[in-house]
C-alpha cells in the first residue's frame, strides 16, 4: 500500500522529481573530496551535505549530495548533483545564476534548455514555500564555489 504522503506528492510533482526522491543520485558519501559544505533549514529541519572532488583542471570528478528532509530537498539535491557532475567549478557561477533566475521567472514561455532535468524543479514556483527546499543545496554549492 502506498503511503498517503507519497501518493499526495506524486500527484503534485512530476515523475522526474519523484524518481530523484525515490532513487537519489550521488546520495552516498564520498571518502575523498576537496570541498564540503553542510546546510540546514532550522525551520523545517531539511539538511544537505554536499561534497565535491576536483581534478587538477578544476573539473568536478566526484560529487556526494546527502539530503535529509522532504521530497523536494532530496530531489533537488540529487538533480543538482547530476547537473554539476563533470562541470568546471569555474563555470558553475553562471549556470547557477541562470537556475536562480529560472526559479524566479514565472513566465513559462521562457525556456532554459541548458538546465536540462534541473528545470523540473520549476514546479516549486506553484508552491513558493518549497522554494527554500530547492535553494538549500544551491546555497551549499555557492558556498563551495566561494571557497574554491
Amino acid at each position: 500500500m502506498t503511503d498517503i504522503s507519497e501518493e499526495y506528492f506524486s500527484n503534485i510533482y512530476k515523475d522526474v522529481i519523484m524518481d530523484h526522491f525515490r532513487n537519489p543520485r550521488n546520495g552516498e558519501e564520498i571518502a575523498e573530496y576537496d570541498y564540503c559544505r553542510e546546510e540546514i533549514n532550522p525551520f523545517c529541519g531539511d539538511k544537505i551535505s554536499l561534497k565535491i572532488k576536483l581534478s587538477p583542471e578544476r573539473v568536478i570528478t566526484s560529487v556526494s549530495a546527502v539530503a535529509e528532509g522532504c521530497t523536494v530537498i532530496k530531489a533537488a539535491s540529487s538533480l543538482l548533483s547530476v547537473f554539476i557532475e563533470e562541470s568546471s567549478i569555474d563555470e558553475l557561477p553562471g549556470k547557477i545564476e541562470k537556475f536562480e533566475q529560472f526559479l524566479k521567472n514565472n513566465d513559462e514561455s521562457v525556456g532554459y534548455p541548458e538546465l536540462g532535468e534541473l528545470s523540473e524543479l520549476g514546479i516549486v514556483r506553484q508552491h513558493p514555500v518549497r522554494l527554500k527546499c530547492v535553494l538549500l543545496p544551491v546555497r551549499a554549492l555557492n558556498n563551495i564555489i566561494n571557497q574554491s
